[in-house]
């Protein structure tokens, strides 16, 4: 399988992007054997988009999603924004912000995911994790419901 990663946009604010989820895309797509990260879209089975901002004043990248054929396109959308989805037009979208809190309650419900939207967690670099130590690494999980 071969993958296009997307650049980052000539225009953007890098002040606002997420330069950890390029890493652990980049990290997560060499650790399997049958990918192959490409150098042009033409080539590509896939194209990863994983510039969504998470702040600031260009925060909508519809022209950059116009350049990519659709039916090829993966976005990675590591954005706070529980109510935004960046484009309807895409292959597969996974986003991590998925709850949305009521500022008067402080309750948390699942947003309602578009078609073929899946979530995913945080992750870790492979960097930050000691292969070495001989120790569990404690996890919380906030999306049950009881621990709200």
């Amino acid at each position: 399988m071969k993958i296009f990663i997307a650049p980052l946009p000539k225009n953007a604010n890098y002040i606002y992007t997420c330069p950890r989820t390029r890493l652990m895309i980049r990290e997560g797509l060499a650790k399997l054997p049958k990918v192959e990260i490409v150098e042009h879209t033409t080539s590509a089975d896939f194209i990863v988009f994983d510039y969504v901002p998470h702040d600031g004043p260009n925060k909508y990248v519809k022209d950059e999603l116009l350049k990519y054929d659709p039916t090829k396109l993966v976005i990675i959308d590591n954005s706070d924004e529980n109510n935004v989805f960046y484009t309807d037009d895409y292959f597969l979208y996974f986003k991590r912000s998925i709850l949305k809190v009521d500022k008067n309650t402080g309750i948390r419900t699942k947003i309602d995911l578009q078609e073929r939207t899946y979530p995913f967690d945080y992750g870790i670099l492979d960097g930050f994790i000691k292969p070495q130590i001989d120790k569990f690494i404690d996890v919380g999980v906030y999306l049950r419901p009881s621990c709200y």
